[in-house]
């Protein structure tokens, strides 16, 4: 009887650290010489963006795909109203973390839906166990990340 309650606690363990563990594939490498392909493209630095990965407590939410001092590339998508599961979004929404207040967020669409006021989008943090508490409109989003810049 020990035995078998010891291998079902086992089995939810790995089943509640594996909810959190990133099943998405890798970004993409970009180099510079493939920036050319994406005239548009702008840089984000993961470092200057403490929603993505904080040097502090803030938040560490798209690790292990968003690393922090390293540099990604993003574009404006041509349409917001066609955006995929799967995607990673820059958009914009207030969060208040402890003492600092943030008025963007990069985190991946996992749903896409539709109420009275028109599709939204689900969204998550790749090392969080949780979907947000709240809806992503198309018009709120401004940035689609395509890769990592490895210069």
């Amino acid at each position: 009887m020990k035995k078998a309650i010891v291998v079902i606690l086992l089995i939810l363990c790995v089943i509640f650290v594996s909810g959190c563990t990133n099943a998405y594939p890798k970004l993409p490498s970009i180099s510079y010489e493939h920036l050319a392909s994406y005239p548009e493209a702008e840089f984000f630095c993961s470092e200057t963006h403490p929603c993505a990965c904080a040097p502090s407590s803030i938040s560490q939410s798209m690790r292990p795909t968003i690393i922090c001092n390293n540099t990604y590339v993003m574009v404006r998508p041509d349409d917001v109203d066609n955006m995929q599961i799967g995607d990673i979004i820059f958009f914009e929404h207030e969060l208040h973390f402890e003492d600092a207040n943030i008025s963007t967020v990069v985190h991946r669409i996992v749903g896409i839906g539709s109420d009275v006021d028109g599709k939204y989008y689900t969204t998550k943090g790749d090392n969080n166990f949780w979907t947000d508490d709240f809806k992503v409109r198309p018009y709120d989003i401004k940035y689609k990340i395509i890769g990592e810049y490895i210069g």
